[in-house]
């Protein structure tokens, strides 16, 4: 008996772009991004089937030296009753776990597919599927799947979720996202003409800042604080200032040498809409600053409030409230009370939200809220969460921008793009835009034959659309583009990346990890991917859904989020406000803003992306 369902408007879902190691390839003038396409979404019984396609894909694999890598898409499902769509009090969308067996999804033989699993918190030591990678089975480029050839199925476990039988509303999601590699790489620059307190670098060594080698993934590595001027044991980490006592990083922590996958480029503000639309009204009210500790808007509310308009942005406007720091994200002029608001971009602030002009594209600043200082990034990991990702460690952001030891030669003052910043090398946005708002939308001056383009260097306005400094012509190489050695976008410039630390440098040197590890002083893990729960009812700023070993829920004696996670979450790769004569913000090992001697992460500023483990 076929099983009755009601489907969520058909939409557009999430990322795309292509640029690989070497160079860029595109259809049109502009590479367009955020342009997977799901369509056709239908259930029958247990079965999720859909069309797929998104543009400028590819695959690496058999070049000698090359990048030996791939671009490919996470796909995610979330549902909810049917009845929700009459009710008063309409739930959020629940995430789907999927057969944990790829043979049990099925695609068309040009596409492979890889299970990613999280261990769910409310059953206990059992991992469920939260999604599935689809991407290249051959080297190749262009738009993929073929036409023709794009119809995907997937299979929902009904059963351990306990939804046999129910009619279902669902909602099929997809971002797209890059492959990184086993292999080992470098962390810190290698510059010796840094000054190390600012800079607060990794290496080998007290003295002379060479880079440490990542070789192995499961592995303790010491953190070493002998006085500057010794050199230490061989295979200790060092950082700039060092510790005063030791530290150890655990096993089980994320060092970027076995392979993950990571977002291609940052959180969009379409992306941060299609959060929000699958809450409940509780839970959108606790991811808009407006709802959370402005309470602006809140249960009873029924209409947008033009002084508060602009529903990410941490205080009131001024008339004629007009977006600020092109963050877009608003409501509908009206909605009813207790039910799901829905939000949209609105780039040209005429109240209708998600024209082709208003903004979609243009990476989600405003996620780093740190009203409550110790809760830093709070609403980019609620996302994260919600995707069923999980956010990156420095290890692995530095591995995503240099690539391996084998594939890179050692450079010092090494920007995302591969030249040395202290030579050069730049071509800093100036502050204007072509086709400003749609998902074509590029700075000017478009990429050059030998300069990084990168977005910084205008104060007064905001992030540009995401992958913005792509284009098809003949010039545009990793290099001219700003992009990293495995092909991700906008890791220097745009907006600055959220990133997980292994604990402060500098002053606070009793906090996080200092501390013995043990069960009460969780560390962020390969395995703490994201659940894909929501619910945060009893206190907006304390998701207590998330994964376990990103702390929230743990003692600020032991380091925990409770007091201390703007100890644990650092940034990284700088941003639009940045001036070129702050260039070191772009150099991949800079960390400035660790120890408070670097540049100034704001809300404006401040937003990110996620990451996945490789299974």
């Amino acid at each position: 008996m076929e099983k009755k369902i009601k489907l969520s408007k058909t939409k557009k879902v999430i990322t795309g772009i292509l640029v690989s190691c070497f160079f860029c390839l595109g259809l049109s003038n502009y590479v367009r991004s955020n342009n997977v396409q799901v369509t056709n979404v239908s259930m029958s019984d247990s079965t999720i089937t859909f069309n797929i396609q998104w543009d400028n894909s590819w695959r690496n694999t058999s070049t000698a030296n090359s990048t030996m890598n791939y671009d490919g898409v996470w796909v995610f499902v979330k549902y909810r009753d049917a009845c929700d769509r009459t009710s008063a009090f309409p739930s959020s969308y629940s995430h789907v776990w999927l057969k944990n067996d790829t043979v049990r999804h099925t695609t068309n033989g040009s596409v492979l597919k890889q299970m990613g699993t999280t261990i769910i918190p409310y059953v206990t030591g059992t991992s469920r599927a939260m999604g599935v990678f689809l991407y290249r089975k051959y080297d190749g480029s262009g738009t993929f799947p073929t036409t023709g050839k794009t119809s995907v199925t997937l299979i929902w476990d009904q059963t351990a979720q306990g939804t046999v039988g129910g009619d279902w509303d669902i909602r099929v999601f997809a971002t797209e996202m890059v492959y990184i590699p086993r292999g080992p790489f470098r962390i810190g620059s290698g510059n010796v003409t840094y000054n190390a307190i600012a800079t607060a670098n990794f290496s080998s060594k007290v003295t002379g800042l060479i880079p440490y080698t990542v070789t192995a993934e499961n592995t303790t590595i010491i953190v070493n604080p002998t006085p500057a001027g010794s050199q230490g044991n061989p295979g200790d980490l060092f950082t700039q200032p060092a510790y005063s006592t030791n530290s150890t990083i655990p096993e089980n922590f994320p060092k970027g040498y076995d392979p993950f996958w990571v977002m291609k480029y940052e959180v969009t503000q379409g992306q941060y809409c299609d959060f929000l639309n699958s809450l409940d009204r509780q839970e959108q009210l606790y991811a808009i600053y407006q709802g959370g500790p402005s309470a602006q808007y809140t249960l009873a509310t029924t209409a947008s409030i033009d002084a508060y308009r602009w529903v990410m942005y941490t205080t009131s406007m001024l008339t004629p409230f007009t977006p600020v720091n092109r963050q877009y994200i608003r409501t509908t002029p009206t909605f009813i009370a207790n039910k799901p608001i829905t939000f949209g971009c609105d780039a040209n602030n005429n109240g209708v939200l998600d024209e082709a002009n208003d903004g979609q594209w243009t990476a989600c600043n405003f996620l780093y809220f740190n009203n409550v200082s110790s809760y830093t990034a709070l609403y980019l990991r609620k996302y994260l969460n919600w995707a069923g990702l999980r956010p990156m460690s420095e290890f692995e952001y530095e591995k995503i921008c240099r690539g391996q030891t084998s594939q890179v030669a050692l450079m010092s003052n090494e920007l995302v793009w591969g030249t040395d910043g202290s030579a050069g090398g730049r071509n800093p946005w100036n502050g204007t835009i072509s086709f400003a708002n749609t998902i074509n939308e590029t700075p000017m001056p478009t990429p050059g034959s030998v300069q990084g383009e990168y977005i910084c260097c205008n104060t007064s306005l905001g992030p540009l659309r995401v992958g913005s400094t792509l284009t098809s012509s003949v010039l545009c190489t990793r290099t001219t583009t700003g992009s990293s050695f495995y092909g991700v976008t906008d890791m220097a410039g745009n907006v600055w990346e959220y990133v997980w630390s292994f604990g402060l440098n500098g002053a606070n040197t009793s906090i996080y990890p200092a501390y013995p590890v043990n069960t009460t002083n969780p560390w962020l893990t390969r395995a703490s991917n994201g659940n894909g729960v929501t619910t945060t009812y009893s206190n907006w700023y304390t998701p207590t859904s998330m994964p376990a070993a990103w702390g929230q829920n743990q003692s600020a004696t032991y380091g925990g989020y409770n007091q201390n996670i703007i100890y644990e979450g650092y940034w990284r790769g700088g941003a639009w406000d940045n001036l070129d004569a702050q260039w070191q913000a772009f150099t991949i090992s800079y960390r400035g803003v660790v120890n408070g001697a670097g540049y100034t992460v704001t809300d404006a500023n401040a937003g990110g992306r996620g990451v996945r483990t490789a299974e």
